[in-house]
């Protein structure tokens, strides 16, 4: 009787992990054609190449899709493809954006994140010395 149902339990642990994976191509899968397709690249090949390699495959591509980039937007930050003049996530024309001239906004920015590590840092060590009282 304990081997039937450990039986029954391994075949559905089985099928649940295998469901999972199928689940997780499936998701990559539909990732990557969407995103190759902003960048011009082949699909059927970085599916296949993903599949084939699984996690070193998916950096593979996320690498190569990078060196494709050769501009910035300067509003979000995402990198646009050769031969595109619009941003693919905001949408912008590259000609109508100005770049900042001063960099007191980048500033402010960089002393918030430094604040925001000091309190994280302080957090830390209150608790650690709330540990020794």
């Amino acid at each position: 009787m304990f081997y039937v149902l450990s039986g029954i339990l391994s075949f559905f642990v089985a099928a649940f992990i295998g469901a999972v994976i199928i689940g997780l191509i499936a998701v990559v899968s539909i990732y990557i054609t969407r995103d190759a397709r902003k960048y011009k690249m082949n699909a059927r090949f970085w599916i296949a190449v993903v599949i084939l390699l699984q996690f070193i495959g998916l950096c593979l591509y996320w690498h190569a899709r990078k060196r494709l980039c050769d501009k910035r937007c300067p509003v979000c930050g995402a990198g646009i493809p050769q031969g595109n003049e619009n941003c693919i996530l905001c949408g912008v024309t590259l000609q109508s954006v100005r770049p900042i001239k001063n960099s007191v906004g980048r500033f402010l920015v960089g002393i918030g994140a430094s604040y925001q590590v000091f309190l994280i840092f302080m957090y830390i060590l209150i608790s650690i010395s709330e540990l020794f009282i």
